[in-house]
């Protein structure tokens, strides 16, 4: 501290200079005009002015003060000593940067003549004035924390954010207007009560991490959450936590401030669900373009450079590199062609061009031959935002495999209609009933036949019909459909006779069922034809008796040829007993006993064709020889060999040969 004036010299004279140096006090002395003569340490800790810095200088400047509830500068206290000791009162105290303090500050005058502080009118008139003594000190700290308290709490009820303190075993201590607005409850209904009230279940594991960082002496901010209201809604918070700390540092506590974003936070969700679904909508009509069944493409500018193509596209044009390319150069086979011209004509006049059918070459396979196509398609004009034209949508279809599938289908249809013609003549001209089944015994289709015979007009009497409904009687209809699931069954086809009382009378009919299999190998119906046995059936019985007759005939026949047979052999023996040796008479008697036997046998013939329809023929087998069955053949076939002139010649082996056979069947053969 420099003492270099007279009133420093003054104060020291009288022993006052290392008193109020040593004060607690701030204290500033001036002269008569209010200059700076003397600071001690507390009142350059308070101005922040140094003594050597604010010797000399209008205590005003150095020690400025303003009244407290006008915000006006006060006069210099220092000028007021003149008007006898003040009482202390408050004041703001500005320091030289700026800050302000609140001080209890008192003004001292000082008198010469007595040496002492004047301390009354009757002091200062006995002696004439030295100066003044300004003695302030901060504020009480109770005041102050008094006053920054009640700050504060305005401050938190005026807030609209919800500003909780709580005790570290999670206990509410405070509770302001915002937080009642924000949950619901009351300051009496919430503090005591557990900081659980207002956290939902799925986020009480929060609370540990966040007393984690609070005993870790950490502030955290902006930690967004969900909390409970009074009436159960979840609401989302902006939560700011810091640690209420004691004297001593320690945490015994939380602050927290919790801002309501629900609205906020809904409308970010809101936009990142609109953002999601444009971005899911771009990507559908991407996937949409990609594969659409049409060929699409989008040209940019006045040259139509292409910008996108799709897959029909790129199946259209033959695969070639064609994004990033104006179509001239992409597609140079389309020179000369309408459709550069059609393309470049809607890029002018902003108008669109459909086209019904269009011809158009491509050159799908480099190397090769231009290919025909013929196409349906449009021209769309795309504007920018300004309504500008910027490029030029194409979508259309290649009819070319229809057109050839159309061609197709008419000569498959026609060739169809003319087989089903031929297929209807045919059925409606046979006397055979045909007929298909359902699986499920229903009748799908019946010819002219067999409508005739169930006495029907026309089809669509009995198609979705069983046979029961067509007049079969029930054991005749179940048998049927037993049949049909055989089929179904085994695959198999299945024949059968049975009569039937129809429009033609009880009449005997012959059927046969198969199956109808579908493409997957499976039975899918049961077709049928029956046929009119009726006659045959007849001719069957009547060819059966003329056999029978015929039988007894030949059987009958027989026994009447033998009958004279047996005279004759007689008279033959008796011709053997007369011993008439002439050789003829041996002659004629040999061959009258061959004849005779030859005879016998074609009677025996005649039966042996009875007994062959009765199958009981019969051969005589015996030890022959060669000669004997040659000697019989040719004596059966003389005559004819006679009359016709032939001579026959005959070479038998020198020695005999056997057979084992039937002697007159080896002969007739």
């Amino acid at each position: 501290m420099t003492e270099t004036t007279s009133e420093n010299a003054w104060l020291h004279a009288h022993g006052l200079g290392e008193t109020l140096a040593r004060l607690g006090d701030a204290v500033i002395g001036t002269d008569v005009e209010g200059r700076v003569t003397f600071m001690n340490r507390v009142a350059e800790d308070l101005t922040g002015w140094s003594s050597d810095k604010a010797l000399g200088r209008p205590s005003a400047r150095v020690c400025r003060t303003v009244n407290p509830e006008t915000g006006v500068e006060e006069e210099n206290p220092a000028l007021r000593a003149g008007q006898g000791a003040g009482e202390s009162h408050r004041t703001l105290l500005v320091a030289r940067n700026g800050s302000r303090l609140l001080v209890e500050m008192g003004v001292l005058p000082l008198a010469e003549g007595r040496g002492t502080a004047a301390g009354s009118r009757a002091a200062e008139s006995e002696a004439g004035a030295a100066g003044s003594i300004l003695l302030f000190r901060a504020a009480s700290e109770c005041d102050q924390v008094e006053e920054a308290q009640a700050q504060l709490a305005a401050i938190v009820e005026s807030s609209r954010d919800a500003i909780i303190s709580k005790s570290l075993d999670g206990t509410i201590r405070t509770w302001n207007a915002g937080a009642e607005r924000l949950f619901g409850f009351t300051a009496e209904e919430a503090i005591g009560q557990p900081i659980g009230l207002i956290v939902p279940p799925d986020r009480e594991h929060e609370q540990g991490a966040i007393l984690a960082r609070l005993l870790e002496g950490e502030r955290i901010e902006h930690f967004e959450t969900v909390r409970r209201t009074r009436d159960g809604e979840l609401r989302y918070i902006s939560l700011t936590v810091s640690p209420l700390c004691d004297r001593d540092g320690n945490v015994t506590g939380a602050s927290k401030i919790a801002r309501d974003i629900t609205a906020q936070r809904e409308n970010e969700l809101e936009r990142l669900s609109l953002v999601r679904e444009i971005e899911e909508e771009r990507s559908r009509l991407a996937d949409v373009f990609h594969w659409a069944p049409s060929f699409m493409a989008v040209f940019r500018g006045p040259d139509h450079v292409y910008e996108r193509a799709n897959q029909r596209h790129a199946d259209l044009v033959g695969r070639r590199d064609v994004i990033g390319k104006p179509v001239r150069e992409a597609l140079p086979e389309l020179e000369g062609q309408e459709l550069l011209e059609i393309l470049d004509e809607v890029y002018r006049t902003g108008e669109p061009y459909v086209a019904e059918e269009m011809n158009v070459q491509f050159r799908r396979v480099p190397g090769e031959e231009p290919e025909t196509r013929a196409l349906e398609f449009v021209f769309q004009p795309l504007r920018n935002g300004s309504g500008a034209m910027s490029g030029i949508l194409l979508q259309g279809i290649d009819l070319t495999e229809r057109r050839q599938a159309e061609e197709d289908l008419a000569r498959i249809t026609s060739e169809s209609a003319r087989q089903q013609r031929l297929h209807e003549a045919i059925l409606s001209s046979t006397p055979d009933l045909v007929y298909v089944f359902s699986l499920d015994y229903r009748i799908l289709f019946a010819n002219d036949s067999l409508l005739g015979m169930w006495e029907k007009e026309s089809l669509d009497e009995v198609v979705g019909k069983r046979l029961l409904d067509v007049g079969y009687e029930p054991w005749h209809a179940e048998m049927h459909e037993r049949e049909i699931d055989e089929i179904r069954r085994t695959g198999r086809p299945i024949r059968g006779e049975v009569p039937f009382q129809g429009a033609y009378g009880r009449r005997m009919y012959d059927y046969l069922f198969v199956p109808v299999f579908g493409a997957d190998g499976e039975v899918e119906a049961v077709a049928g034809t029956t046929r009119d046995v009726t006659e045959r059936r007849e001719m069957e019985d009547l060819l059966r008796e003329t056999d029978q007759n015929k039988d007894r005939f030949i059987a009958l026949l027989a026994h009447e040829l033998r009958n004279p047979l047996a005279p004759l052999r007689s008279g033959l023996q008796l011709m053997r007993l007369a011993e008439a040796d002439a050789p003829s008479v041996l002659e004629a008697r040999d061959i009258m006993e061959r004849q005779l036997e030859h005879l016998v046998r074609l009677v025996d013939d005649l039966l042996d064709i009875s007994r062959l329809s009765q199958d009981k023929m019969e051969l005589r087998r015996a030890t022959v020889r060669l000669s004997d069955v040659v000697e019989g053949a040719i004596e059966t076939a003389r005559d004819a060999i006679d009359s016709a002139g032939h001579q026959l010649t005959v070479i038998l082996p020198p020695d005999p040969v056997y057979l084992d056979g039937d002697l007159t069947r080896l002969a007739q053969v």
